[in-house]
């Protein structure tokens, strides 16, 4: 209860827990426990971490770990309530007492696609390029000094996210914000969110449907519509061009090793930034990042205008709109047109091929 004995709802969905009490905090260890030792469930993800207290966590991690070792936990690290004390709330805020915790990342979702609870608002793929400050900042983890003081011991802690269940999907809330926008540009701003979410250091969340444009018809609020968050198939079909382009990304995150980059003094002596008129590109310094490749820049541009970037020698695209090219479908550039509400990652071309022999 609140200290005017009134029942406790931070929550908004009924009557808060009190887990720092001694029999509530046995019972989510032992809830915790049962579920590692009986079942081998070894991720956790805490609705609402921040009504949790510290020392609840740290023990049911503790006692989890101790049985199957690299057990996940993550959650809602949202500052929420006045019943428990602040240093004792399991929040972002206080990341750095549970360094084995991540905590889903808001700054990261709104950076992209704008304020979750401003729907008219636009983010850095809506075209707002402003973000750009802000995007440097959830592009290193969120843990570098950089744009921002860190949040996080380091980048896994970072749960970077832009659309989960709960709220407005990311195409309807780009249909609030761009009203004027056709289907189309729609989608491809789709693409480009993902684009960024997927080649930003830290933890990638992906939401079902995400990678297609899935609409909850504008409802923000869906936990009892049934129909609305299931999943709609035919659209894998209808929309496979947006299927094959996650699926590149998810295989050049997958094939990087800089997406293993976590300690935040490793991530900013590895990735040099360039800024032109709203283009945005990264690259590795850092040799070991882009192994199998030998270099690679990723490119992102949120303007609705082409824009012209130079290289020295040869590059080929390794992943743009089409989704991820082969070796027997390369396209070698000098002088790299950057289309318009576009993602795209490009490699230095050698030899027959890219791949470091």
């Amino acid at each position: 209860r609140s200290k005017n004995g009134h029942i406790a709802n931070a929550s908004g969905c009924g009557n808060d827990f009190a887990s720092e009490k001694f029999m509530v905090r046995k019972m989510i260890v032992d809830s915790i426990v049962y579920f590692v030792d009986l079942f081998d469930v070894d991720g956790y993800r805490f609705d609402l971490m921040g009504l949790i207290d510290i020392d609840t966590i740290k023990l049911a991690y503790e006692n989890a770990n101790a049985i199957k070792g690299n057990v996940i936990f993550y959650g809602e690290g949202w500052n929420m309530g006045n019943e428990l004390s602040y240093e004792k709330k399991a929040c972002s805020d206080n990341a750095r007492q549970i360094p084995f915790a991540g905590f889903f990342n808001e700054t990261v979702r709104d950076v992209i696609k704008g304020p979750t609870f401003d729907l008219s608002v636009k983010g850095y793929a809506c075209g707002d390029i402003t973000y750009s400050f802000g995007f440097k900042y959830v592009l290193c983890g969120s843990c570098c000094d950089v744009s921002y003081e860190p949040k996080f011991i380091d980048a896994n802690q970072s749960i970077n996210y832009i659309e989960c269940h709960d709220n407005h999907t990311l195409y309807d809330k780009f249909k609030k914000c761009m009203p004027n926008a056709s289907e189309e540009e729609i989608f491809e701003r789709v693409k480009l969110a993902n684009g960024m979410l997927l080649t930003c250091i830290g933890v990638p969340f992906i939401h079902m449907g995400q990678e297609i444009g899935l609409s909850k018809k504008g409802h923000g609020n869906t936990y009892n519509e049934l129909k609305v968050n299931m999943m709609d198939w035919p659209l894998i079909d209808a929309r496979y061009d947006m299927v094959a382009f996650f699926k590149g990304l998810v295989r050049l995150r997958k094939e990087l090793n800089a997406y293993h980059l976590y300690k935040p003094e490793d991530i900013v002596n590895s990735i040099h930034i360039i800024e032109d008129e709203g283009l945005f590109v990264y690259s590795f310094t850092n040799p070991e990042c882009v192994k199998p490749f030998k270099d690679i820049a990723i490119f992102y541009n949120p303007t609705d205008s082409n824009k012209s970037f130079e290289f020295e020698e040869d590059w080929a695209i390794l992943v743009d709109h089409c989704g991820y090219h082969g070796k027997d479908n390369q396209i070698v550039v000098r002088n790299y047109i950057v289309p318009p509400t576009s993602f795209s990652c490009l490699i230095k071309k050698w030899g027959k091929w890219c791949y470091v022999i």
